[in-house]
């Protein structure tokens, strides 16, 4: 796939969003029935519209639930996230419409949600003292990858033994392993497996 007027990485990355995006909202897609409740409401809106019909920037952004899409969660040039009270996931994602459906959907599966654009801001909270029962990382991220955030995350006592998953579309399976992930996911095939594969890791740390 090419887009016109972006180089081939950005033309890449671009791709993968939108066919994480498709398997996002197929629903039955390999999702065990209790978590595939959410998947019907993550929706692209018509190119160059949101609610309303105006013809905005962003066009073909996500709508969830029939909402217009938020405000970014995080402001990159602060390097900040906009917090949720009590996070229990920690999760960072730049393609802002991936972040956006599947936050909706961890959130509409019970789970509470933290999520961050760069991992500038991800290692900020990484490196604080907010409790997170998993942290779920894209690797190819600006500022640190997730391959990075994860050996960061490893270095540090209190979160040593918080479960890591890792998700991007490029083959770094065995190396997000070495670095100390619980888990690897490929974009987008493995998209459908991320609720579940939450779940089975925050209740192993439960219990």
């Amino acid at each position: 796939m090419t887009v016109a007027g972006f180089s081939k990485e950005s033309a890449r990355m671009i791709a993968d969003g939108a066919s994480a995006l498709q398997t996002i909202r197929t629903a039955g897609a390999g999702v065990p029935a209790r978590y595939g409740r959410g998947l019907k409401r993550v929706r692209l809106a018509p190119p160059g519209q949101v609610r309303g019909g105006g013809a905005r920037a962003g066009r073909g952004r996500a709508q969830v639930g029939g909402r217009p899409p938020a405000p970014p969660l995080c402001a990159p040039a602060a390097g900040t996230c906009s917090p949720m009270p009590h996070a229990a996931i920690l999760y960072a994602e730049d393609n802002r419409a991936v972040r956006l459906a599947l936050t909706d959907l961890l959130e509409s599966e019970g789970f509470r949600v933290e999520a961050c654009e760069d991992g500038r801001a991800a290692l900020v909270r990484i490196e604080g003292a907010e409790p997170y029962a998993l942290l779920l990382l894209d690797d190819v991220l600006p500022g640190a990858s997730g391959l990075e955030l994860t050996r960061r995350a490893r270095a540090l006592a209190h979160r040593r033994a918080t479960p890591v998953v890792i998700i991007s579309a490029s083959e770094v399976g065995r190396a997000a392993l070495r670095a100390g992930a619980d888990a690897f996911l490929k974009k987008p095939e493995d998209i459908s497996r991320v609720v579940a594969t939450v779940a089975r890791l925050t209740k192993s740390r439960e219990s």
